[in-house]
């Protein structure tokens, strides 16, 4: 909060589409995205240089990461056919979630996802 100016980046490896869900419903940016900007890809080229690459984006944003859900075959078919647009993306982007395939997700930290965050947020009040 001190240095407004610069960006700081959160960094997790996601492994569950309702997670991911929770965080993309109410943060107003969070990559990956489906287009792929140039901006993104030299994020994932930096981050995750030996990543697998994603068939939507082109992007190196899917990690294995060594561990896998515990979710039943069930519930990895309802996350597949969910009708809810962040787990749609998800699923989309990473399909192989239930065997230990991570979706690096990264949100930016700034004055203006701050700004772009409680807009979004008053937008879902009204």
């Amino acid at each position: 909060m001190r240095r407004p100016w610069r960006t700081l980046l959160y960094a997790d490896t996601m492994l569950s589409p309702a997670m991911f869900r929770a965080m993309a419903k109410n943060i107003a940016t969070v990559y990956p995205t489906t287009t792929g900007s140039s901006t993104e890809s030299r994020l994932y080229q930096a981050l995750n240089p030996t990543g697998l690459e994603c068939d939507v984006n082109g992007l190196l944003c899917l990690k294995l990461v060594g561990r896998k859900t515990r979710y039943s075959a069930v519930e990895v078919a309802q996350f597949k056919a969910s009708d809810k647009a962040e787990i749609a993306h998800y699923c989309a982007m990473n399909p192989n979630f239930d065997e230990g395939v991570a979706l690096l997700t990264v949100i930016p930290v700034t004055l203006r996802q701050l700004l772009a965050t409680a807009w979004k947020q008053l937008k879902n009040l009204f």
